[in-house]
């Protein structure tokens, strides 16, 4: 008698112990998705404050021949960046003279991030700059408009 419910418990613990590890199996991936998004956003990030701390010490302390060169490397989750705009509904960033100090970035998965700088940016045709994921060789050059400072972004390709 006691081997017969033996036998009978025997399948409903191997149904507990296969979805334990299901769920487990699950919630590990979970978080190591997580994880990953958080370590390619910190690094965007990280890439944006070297182009952002570079421009704003060139604007307080060089004249207007300073120009830096910079390597930067975004992650391949990052949809684009945007240096010198807003993002709008129409997908073109909005570029005025009040929104020229404004950067931002958009990962493919639809998260947009919004900041503010002390310098205003443009390309060399007056345009937000835009950068999308991978090695960028980008020249930073600092002039003043309209009694203020820009650094212009000029890519290499």
């Amino acid at each position: 008698m006691k081997k017969d419910l033996a036998l009978v418990g025997y399948p409903i613990f191997l149904t507990v112990s296969l979805i334990t590890a299901v769920l487990t199996m699950t919630f590990l991936y979970i978080t190591i998705e997580n994880l990953h998004r958080n370590i390619e956003i910190r690094e965007i990030e990280k890439q944006l404050s070297i182009i952002i701390s570079k421009a704003e010490t060139m604007s307080i302390y060089a004249n207007n021949i300073s120009i830096q060169t910079l390597q930067i490397h975004f992650p391949s989750s990052l949809q684009l960046v945007v240096l010198g705009g807003i993002p709008s509904n129409t997908g073109r960033p909005i570029i005025t003279n009040k929104t020229c100090n404004q950067y931002y970035y958009m990962m493919k998965d639809g998260t947009i991030k919004i900041y503010h700088s002390k310098i205003c940016f443009s390309s060399e045709n007056n345009d937000a700059i835009i950068l999308t994921p991978g090695m960028h060789t980008i020249t930073l050059k600092i002039y003043e408009k309209n009694r203020g400072s820009y650094v212009t972004v000029y890519e290499r390709q």
